[in-house]
């Protein structure tokens, strides 16, 4: 949630191009050119409003620490795993997100996330 807050400086609940090209430089430290940040901005603009929002947003960044499986991911996953199975279900996921600040968004915005990370549809994020 401080991530998100703090990237989104107006609070309105959506990042324009300059708050998420400063999260992203603060993020990635710093290693992606302009161009290629502004393409993602547009891949995640899917409107085309010159904003995106919290949902786009969310999306994008666990898709992308997912295809880093990053150590802060898997700990988190680790913690919203709350049968120790080794994934996460969308019930855990739901929760998980709200938890994380979120709870603006509707069971059904965090859940469509959920089924685009679900690639093989099996109800379950694997995050071992």
């Amino acid at each position: 949630a401080m991530e998100r807050d703090a990237a989104d400086l107006d609070q309105d609940g959506r990042l324009d191009f300059t708050e998420f090209s400063r999260m992203i430089r603060d993020r990635e430290d710093g290693d992606m050119t302009d161009e290629q940040i502004k393409k993602r901005f547009d891949e995640l603009d899917k409107d085309g409003s010159g904003r995106i929002d919290m949902a786009e947003y969310l999306h994008f960044a666990l898709r992308d620490a997912l295809a880093r499986s990053s150590e802060r991911v898997v700990d988190l996953f680790r913690k919203w795993d709350d049968d120790s199975s080794g994934t996460v279900d969308k019930k855990e996921f739901i929760r998980a997100i709200r938890s994380l600040g979120f709870a603006d968004m509707s069971e059904d915005e965090v859940g469509s996330v959920f089924d685009s990370l679900d690639d093989d549809r099996s109800g379950k994020l694997e995050y071992k």
